[in-house]
């Protein structure tokens, strides 16, 4: 079984918030039990939600899903065949006007992509470089 995690389901800013409730649900453990369950619960859920994907070559099937405090949203389905792992790059500028000066930055993006027998094709990874 191949198990590869694509990206967080929250912003970071939603995830620095739920390391936040589960410091406090943690020190609130002692005085309030049940107001500290629930931050515990809610901080965790949140930081653990991510999208995965799961590849199992021997019964033939992957499985695109939503992954929250251990439960998997998702359905497995069937291939044939892996066919081909195919690595896309996409170049784009971005140009940036002050007062005094314009400058361009160039970014590439790079996309890995599985593709199996029967034409689906799902994203495994994502990276993009900004060169000056």
């Amino acid at each position: 079984m191949i198990r590869i995690p694509l990206k967080k389901y929250f912003p970071f800013q939603i995830n620095l918030v739920s390391i936040l409730l589960i410091v406090a649900g943690v020190l609130i453990g002692p005085e309030s039990i049940w107001l500290s369950l629930i931050l515990l619960i809610i901080g965790l859920t949140i930081f653990t939600a991510g999208y995965k994907i799961s590849i199992d070559p021997m019964r033939q099937t992957f499985r695109e899903y939503l992954f929250f405090a251990g439960f998997k949203i998702g359905k497995a389905k069937k291939y044939n065949r892996l066919e081909n792992i195919i690595i896309s790059s996409h170049q784009f500028n971005q140009r940036v006007n002050s007062r005094t000066s314009t400058r361009t930055f160039q970014t590439v993006m790079y996309k890995g992509f599985v593709q199996f027998s029967d034409h689906d094709k799902i994203l495994i990874a994502e990276s993009q470089i900004k060169k000056k």
